[in-house]
């Protein structure tokens, strides 16, 4: 079976996207914020093609704000987005 593997970049795709960035503590001081999703979040935040989510958790969010995780899963089954859940 042959699938078909697109190589076009997500922003030319058919499709809706969201980063989500966890901006809670820890988190290193402001010259050492480097690496791939540091890297992501800088690329995407102001890209009108990307819906970009900062919230002041950890990267263990279902457990520190479910309520707020579940809104924007939500979020995703709909066309306006709407504001984000605090």
């Amino acid at each position: 079976m042959v699938s078909h593997v697109s190589t076009a970049p997500l922003e030319q795709r058919n499709f809706t996207r969201r980063y989500i960035k966890a901006a809670g503590p820890p988190q290193p001081p402001p010259g050492q914020r480097t690496g791939n999703f540091w890297n992501a979040a800088a690329r995407v935040r102001h890209d009108p093609a990307w819906r970009y989510v900062e919230l002041p958790f950890g990267h263990s969010l279902p457990n520190e704000a479910p309520e707020t995780l579940v809104g924007l899963l939500r979020q995703l089954t709909t066309t306006t987005g709407g504001p984000i859940p605090q």
